[in-house]
C-alpha cells in the first residue's frame, strides 16, 4: 500500500485469507483511492475489493514482466514475489497518472485538498473538472471559514459576555453574601440593643419612680415648711393678739377699778336723783288727782 505521493504505507502478504479479512486490513490504514493489479485482466478478488471501496481498478495495458516488476518495486524491498507484484502494480498506477498528479502538486492548495484532487483524478474525474471543483470548494471553504470565524467570533463574544455576566453574578453573590452576613450581624446587634433599650427603659421607669418619690418628698417638705411657716405666723399673730389682749385686760382692770370708784361716788347722787324723781311723780299724781276731782264736781 502506497500513499498518493509514493511513500510506502504497508507491505504484507498472506495466503488463504478471506475477502473480509483483506478489506479489514486495508481499512486499518484508511480508504484507498485506487486498486491496482499487475495483469491486464483483473481477478475476481481484485474486482470485488475495488467494488466494495467504490474506487477505480487500475489494470496495465499488458501483463507486467518479471524484470519490470523487480525494477519498479526495488526501492520498497519486498520480501517475496507477492509483495513485489503488489508494489510494482501500485507504482505503475501512480506513474500512469504522473502528469496529472504533478499538476495537482503545483497548485496552491493545502495538502488535504491536493489529496482530494488526486483521489478524484485516480477515480476518472477530469483534471479541469477537478481543479474547478477544488477552486469552488476553496471559495466555499473560505466562505464557510469566514462564516465559521464570524460564528466563532460571535461565540467568543457570547462566551466573553457570559463570562462577564458570570463574573458580575459572582461579585453580586459575593456582595449579597456579605450583605446577608452583615444583615445577620445587624439583627444580632438590634436584638442586643433592644435588650439594652428594655433595660434602660426599666431603669428609667425605676428612676422616674424614685424621682417622683423624691419630688413627693420635696413637695411634702415644702408643704411642711410652708405649714410650719404658716403656723409660726399664726403663732406670731396669736402672740400679738394675746399681748394685745393682755394689755387690754390690764387696761380693762384699771378701768373697772376706776369705774368702781366712780360708782361709789355716784351712788349717793343716784339715790338723790331717785328721790327727786319719786317726789316729782307724787306731785304729778297728786296734781292729776286734784284735776280729776274737780271735773267730777
Amino acid at each position: 500500500m502506497l500513499s498518493l505521493d509514493g511513500r510506502l504505507v504497508a507491505l504484507e502478504s498472506f495466503r488463504n485469507r478471506g475477502i473480509n479479512e483483506i478489506i479489514k486490513k486495508i481499512r486499518k490504514y484508511g480508504t484507498p483511492s485506487i486498486i491496482s493489479f499487475d495483469r491486464k485482466v483483473g481477478s475476481e478478488t481484485v474486482l470485488h475489493i475495488a467494488s466494495l471501496f467504490n474506487v477505480s481498478l487500475y489494470l496495465p495495458d499488458y501483463n507486467l514482466r518479471e524484470h519490470e516488476k523487480t525494477l519498479l518495486a526495488s526501492k520498497y524491498n519486498p520480501r517475496n514475489a507477492h509483495e513485489r507484484d503488489a508494489c510494482a502494480s501500485a507504482v505503475k498506477a501512480l506513474k500512469s497518472y504522473g502528469n496529472k498528479l504533478r499538476r495537482i502538486e503545483s497548485l496552491d492548495l493545502q495538502k488535504n485538498d491536493k489529496d482530494k484532487a488526486k483521489h478524484m483524478i485516480l477515480n476518472g474525474v477530469k483534471l479541469s473538472d477537478t481543479i474547478t471543483y477544488l477552486r469552488t470548494m476553496k471559495r466555499i471553504n473560505n466562505k464557510e471559514a469566514d462564516i465559521l470565524t464570524r460564528k466563532q467570533t460571535r461565540q467568543t463574544e457570547k462566551i466573553e459576555d457570559y463570562n462577564r455576566l458570570l463574573n458580575k453574578l459572582t461579585r453580586i453573590k459575593r456582595n449579597l453574601n456579605s450583605i446577608i452576613k452583615e444583615n445577620v450581624e445587624l439583627h444580632k446587634r438590634i436584638k442586643v440593643l433592644s435588650i439594652e433599650n428594655d433595660i434602660l427603659h426599666w431603669k428609667l421607669k425605676s428612676y422616674n419612680r424614685e424621682l417622683r418619690k423624691d419630688i413627693e418628698k420635696d413637695k411634702q417638705i415644702i408643704f411642711l415648711k410652708n405649714r410650719i411657716k404658716s403656723l409660726k405666723n399664726r403663732i406670731y399673730s396669736q402672740q400679738i393678739e394675746l399681748n394685745r389682749f393682755r394689755n387690754k385686760k390690764k387696761t380693762g382692770i384699771r378701768m373697772i377699778n376706776n369705774k368702781s370708784n366712780k360708782d361709789n361716788e355716784n351712788r349717793g347722787s343716784t339715790k338723790d336723783k331717785k328721790k327727786d324723781l319719786k317726789e316729782l311723780l307724787e306731785e304729778i299724781i297728786n296734781e292729776y288727782r286734784e284735776k280729776r276731782t274737780k271735773k267730777q264736781e
